[in-house]
């Protein structure tokens, strides 16, 4: 069990939501993510994602690509990106969910990034562009690992698509709460309690953990 099951064990147990934060590691810079990450912790964070900077981040809004343009600028790849999580590793037991896209992962070598994620200390990964339908190749080589693999679920979603993601994603499954990219929102979709009631009805019980995809202003 990664410390990700293990979260998500303690809120079912203690009856409440669990606070999950998103950062991008290198911004602004790779020296700074590990002290940013502890002050996440510290305002109450119960989980981290852990962002890799990627060139072409399509699915995320002008915040994150602008984050992910300083953390490049100052240097950051997969390779600092784990430096950086047995950085963290040495003060924190907070999970960490890496976060990113296919293509960094092709270019550093998927069974070596499970290797090197497991000895950094990373829990698990999220690839915000891998189809769930083509993952078998991914999903077997992060299991040798013992990472949890969490896939997204979106209000588009077939039914046929929950199942497969509800079947794939272990540690939770990742529930986007609107169609388009990440971005503020001032209120939370009228599709997301639907979207829950219809991954649930899919979920083995014992992957119920389940996170939304909202964003917060920060002031």
């Amino acid at each position: 069990m990664t410390r990700i099951s293990r979260l998500f064990e303690r809120l079912k147990q203690e009856g409440r939501p669990g606070l999950v934060a998103y950062i991008t590691a290198g911004d602004p810079s790779p020296d700074r993510t590990a002290s940013l990450v502890a002050a996440l912790e510290r305002g109450g964070a119960d989980l981290i994602e852990l962002g890799v900077p990627f060139s072409d981040p399509i699915a995320d809004g002008p915040v994150i690509q602008r984050g992910s343009e300083r953390a490049l600028k100052a240097g950051t790849t997969v390779k600092r990106v784990l430096e950086i999580a047995a950085e963290i590793r040495t003060q924190s037991e907070i999970p960490l969910l890496l976060f990113t896209y296919m293509n960094p992962l092709v270019c550093y070598g998927l069974e070596k990034l499970a290797k090197d994620a497991v000895a950094a200390g990373i829990d698990g990964c999220l690839l915000t562009d891998l189809s769930v339908e083509e993952a078998g190749k991914y999903i077997g080589v992060m299991r040798d690992n013992n990472l949890d693999t969490v896939f997204l679920a979106a209000p588009t979603s077939t039914p046929r698509r929950l199942k497969l993601v509800a079947e794939y994603s272990s540690g939770f499954v990742y529930l986007v709460s609107r169609t388009g990219v990440t971005g503020e929102q001032v209120s939370v979709s009228d599709l997301v309690a639907p979207l829950i009631q219809a991954t649930r009805a899919v979920t083995p019980e014992s992957r119920r953990g389940i996170t939304m995809r909202v964003s917060t202003r920060f002031r």
